[in-house]
């Protein structure tokens, strides 16, 4: 009993049954139960076709009715819900009740717009696969480890967002893409933050930072990038197209939020965590402005700091989704993505204890909106703030890695025997010194290649 009461904490302290052979294959059967319940979904109709032979609505008609709308030289119109509405009843062909509002900035129709050449269905399920191979390369590029693919694509957000049709997976690519980008190629890492404009509610907090760490050639890039989308899609489709999208915006999307979206639960934000708990609005919001000053403070300290990428890029990203009132779970693929960032560092410096486990819990966490509703992504963003902040404090502040030299394992070995020894004891001290060096070698590589 004693011996069982000390080994369980261990075994969720440093979680050694957390391996990457075992999450490999945990993520082939969560892929594998996705694709599965996709085909009942269709089976049923539930699902892109309904059995009477009607399309599904689904939040990508959003998108495509949009770009329709715009193709037929009436993108203002698509602020217009009504207007909106009923290209979306002749797409899907029958009529249904609610909004599949178009929220979106006008420079979004020039993506809206080849998907809406297509027919509805073949349209949604490209969205999916272009926006989700984005979201994949992205993930790679952050955790470069065997089977990186599959960790990105089994998080319950993921599949989430794939049965929605919604912009979790390309959000999630432009956060990994100027993350990732931004000391090594400023001027990219600024574009692709400036294509984060699609959704502006999670660019908040960034601009605070690259300002904060002095970052200008980034900053510049990004407001370009912004600039160029905003006046390209003034004269694309027309100029009547940004009043519309601001009356729209200060009206019936801030009237949506304070009614809480379409569902209470779906909405994942720290405002509507505390509209659940106080029931009162204005109290909600005061609040939910409380703690994203504080952690806007917190992220903004932590990148001033000489700390690692995967601390700035877990930080950034839970404190961007943290900031804002507008997040619904289908964003949550960006939890996954921080997680990942997280995960680099435990694989390149070793885990911390208990951040193995944390991780997990992380990247889960947003499947129980079904239970816990509005708060289960706020609570595994926090939980990713907290583990940042807690390597930060530990191995954050070491300089990054260094990356070992060029050279083959046997030059390396070799080396240690480069002149002849003058006895035998060198001779026995130099083969001790050749085992050693290639037993830490060999620990080193199984760390990395995990």
């Amino acid at each position: 009993m004693a011996d069982s009461a000390r080994v369980w904490p261990a075994m969720l302290r440093d979680a050694p049954w957390i391996t990457g052979e075992r999450a490999r294959a945990y993520a082939f059967g969560l892929i594998g139960a996705y694709l599965t319940l996709a085909i009942i979904g269709v089976i049923q109709g539930i699902w892109l076709i309904r059995q009477d032979g009607d399309f599904v609505e689904g939040d990508f008609i959003a998108y495509w009715s949009a770009g329709r709308m715009a193709m037929e030289g009436r993108a203002a119109a698509a602020y217009d819900w009504a207007a909106h509405h009923a290209v979306q009843v002749a797409a899907v062909g029958h009529e249904f009740e609610g909004f599949f509002a178009w929220h979106n900035p006008p420079g979004f129709f020039f993506a809206a717009v080849p998907f809406a050449l297509l027919p509805y269905i073949p349209a949604w399920l490209l969205f999916v696969v272009v926006t989700g191979a984005l979201y994949v390369a992205g993930f790679v590029r952050v955790l470069p480890v065997r089977g990186a693919w599959m960790l990105a694509l089994a998080a319950p957000a993921s599949f989430l967002c794939m049965i929605a049709g919604q912009l979790g997976f390309l959000i999630a690519a432009l956060m990994a893409a100027w993350l990732v980008l931004l000391d090594r190629r400023p001027v990219l890492a600024g574009a692709a933050l400036g294509l984060l404009t699609i959704k502006p509610q999670f660019g908040v907090l960034f601009p605070l930072l690259l300002i904060g760490t002095g970052r200008w050639r980034v900053f510049g890039a990004a407001a370009g990038m912004t600039l160029l989308l905003a006046l390209a899609a003034g004269l694309a489709f027309g100029w009547d197209s940004w009043s519309a999208f601001i009356a729209s915006f200060t009206g019936e999307t801030v009237g949506l939020l304070r009614r809480g979206g379409s569902d209470w639960a779906k909405l994942q934000s720290l405002y509507a965590s505390f509209q659940r708990i106080t029931g009162i609005e204005g109290l909600a919001m005061t609040l939910h402005a409380i703690c994203a000053l504080a952690i806007a403070g917190i992220v903004l300290w932590l990148w001033r700091m000489p700390a690692s990428i995967g601390v700035r890029g877990a930080s950034a990203i839970a404190g961007g989704f943290l900031m804002t009132p507008y997040a619904y779970i289908y964003d949550a693929t960006v939890v996954v993505l921080a997680a990942a960032f997280l995960a680099r560092e435990a694989l390149a410096r070793g885990a911390l204890p208990w951040e193995r486990l944390g991780l997990v819990v992380a990247a889960a966490l947003p499947v129980t909106h079904f239970v816990i509703g509005s708060f289960a992504t706020p609570a595994a963003m926090l939980l990713i703030l907290a583990l940042a902040i807690r390597r930060a404090r530990g191995v954050g502040w070491m300089p990054p890695a260094q990356p070992l030299p060029r050279a083959s394992s046997a030059s390396i070995l070799a080396s240690a025997w480069r002149s002849r020894p003058s006895s035998s004891r060198d001779c026995s001290s130099r083969i001790t010194s050749i085992f050693s060096c290639s037993r830490e070698m060999s620990a080193s590589a199984r760390r990395l290649t995990w």
